[in-house]
């Protein structure tokens, strides 16, 4: 959480090239596509939101909370330590309608736009 506070103050003194680093070591097809959303996000916006995910408050009280959510989620599990792989495990066992791609798989970015492109069910 530290490193998410600090990311913060850097995106907010610096502007939005602060957070290309971390990107970096991503897998190539992750890097590519993050590097190219980044372009596009609010520094003051990403400095609120990332002040708010150092200070470890949690938008809801229990993991069951997610069985009420009742629309696709897709799920993209972590490879490092800021992102456990548990989490994302956890979070598919109690969303109704989750959809997990492994960030290592070849045919992520096909299935990340089969998801985005499929039709709404509500």
């Amino acid at each position: 959480m530290q490193t998410m506070g600090e990311t913060a103050e850097r995106v907010r003194a610096q502007g939005i090239e602060a957070l290309r680093p971390p990107f970096e070591n991503l897998p190539a097809p992750v890097r590519d596509v993050a590097l190219e959303m980044m372009v596009g996000f609010d520094a003051g916006s990403v400095a609120a939101t990332t002040r708010f995910l150092a200070a470890s408050e949690q938008p809801m009280s229990s993991v069951s909370e997610l069985e009420a959510i009742d629309v696709p989620v897709l799920i993209l599990p972590g490879l490092d330590a800021q992102h456990p792989r548990e989490i994302a495990s956890l979070y598919a066992q109690r969303l109704r309608h989750a959809v997990s791609v492994e960030q290592t798989d070849a045919a992520m970015l096909a299935t990340m736009a089969r998801f985005c492109n499929a039709p709404s069910s509500s």
